[in-house]
């Protein structure tokens, strides 16, 4: 399948211009993956645009607005169709749109907290999230290409660890997935594959919380099991 072109940091910016005279009304959104790393300046070229949004109504009204522009639904599709998320190319960019998460991870309180910088395009006012929550968000999608980034931001960047565990479990608690799980794995990917240094008192603290919720999980489990033979009998 064809790949979309990559753009620049002018190019996008010229994008979130034209978005944001035409929309109608403000809308917030929250910028993750390559977009926010080129804010950041981590990253200088994207292929596409990744958008979180907290309200429906600033999802819908920024969705309407692309189709306005001439966006058209993406070849590509989003795996996840239990949360509310839209593929869209709008000439040599495409935009993946979503609305409180992105495929299983959460927009929450403490992530948007953590924004590093607010740029106003007219009526799109662009929030950036931390280069924690890029390496979080970016461990969902796992591709090659987030491997890679993510690689760059641990050796560029004087990562809070600490927040990046605390995520962690708080994202671990609000999804029926073992989120600690995924990005322990995709960790220890980097270190194997790219020789990524990753801190050794991390590393340990993040294997403790997977032990943890996967002790628990089974403990529920085994709990639910003897409920049911109860019910049964």
């Amino acid at each position: 399948m064809e790949e979309k072109k990559r753009i620049d940091m002018k190019e996008q910016e010229d994008l979130f211009n034209l978005i944001g005279k035409t929309l109608k009304k403000k809308v917030e959104c929250y910028v993750v993956g390559g977009t926010a790393m080129m804010f950041l300046n981590l990253k200088k070229t994207t292929k596409d645009i990744d958008i979180v949004f907290k309200e429906t109504e600033d999802y819908e009204t920024f969705r309407e607005t692309l189709i306005s522009l001439g966006a058209k639904e993406s070849k590509f599709k989003i795996e996840n169709r239990q949360k509310v998320s839209s593929m869209l190319d709008l000439g040599e960019a495409r935009f993946d749109l979503f609305l409180d998460y992105l495929i299983y991870f959460k927009l929450t309180p403490t992530i948007i907290f953590r924004v590093r910088e607010v740029h106003e395009f007219f009526n799109m006012i662009v929030k950036v999230v931390s280069p924690e929550d890029i390496i979080l968000f970016k461990s969902m999608a796992d591709r090659e290409s987030d491997r890679i980034d993510v690689s760059d931001i641990i050796k560029k960047m004087n990562l809070n660890w600490s927040v990046i565990l605390e995520e962690t479990e708080l994202q671990t608690k609000n999804s029926e997935y073992f989120f600690s799980a995924f990005l322990y794995n995709f960790l220890l990917g980097l270190k194997e594959d790219f020789k990524t240094e990753i801190p050794r008192e991390f590393t340990k603290k993040l294997e403790k919380l997977t032990e943890k919720v996967l002790i628990a999980t089974r403990e529920r489990l085994k709990s639910k099991e003897k409920n049911g033979r109860k019910k049964r009998n």
